[in-house]
């Protein structure tokens, strides 16, 4: 489980590559695919790499509506196919 610490703001602090994995739940080595892909947003702090995890969550939240449309796409165009193939 990902402890993640709140400033006195409210502001999510950054987060690790090892805690950002931690928290998607999958290895460090995906984490460092995802970023040379430009998939998550961070920031180097230090030679380091730091991510929002606020920012993380809007990347996933927009993703997953972004396969929705997709995926909804692809099901309309698969109902016309199977509509053109049983006339």
């Amino acid at each position: 489980m990902v402890t993640v610490y709140e400033t006195k703001s409210g502001d999510t602090q950054m987060v690790t590559i090892v805690q950002v994995a931690e928290y998607l739940n999958v290895s460090t080595n995906t984490i460092r695919n995802l970023i040379k892909k430009g998939q998550l947003p961070f920031v180097v702090v230090g030679g380091t790499y730091r991510f929002d995890l606020n920012e993380i969550k809007n990347t996933l939240r927009d993703n997953t509506q972004e396969n929705q449309k997709n995926i909804s796409r692809r099901g309309d165009l698969k109902a016309n196919e199977e509509d053109i193939t049983e006339e």
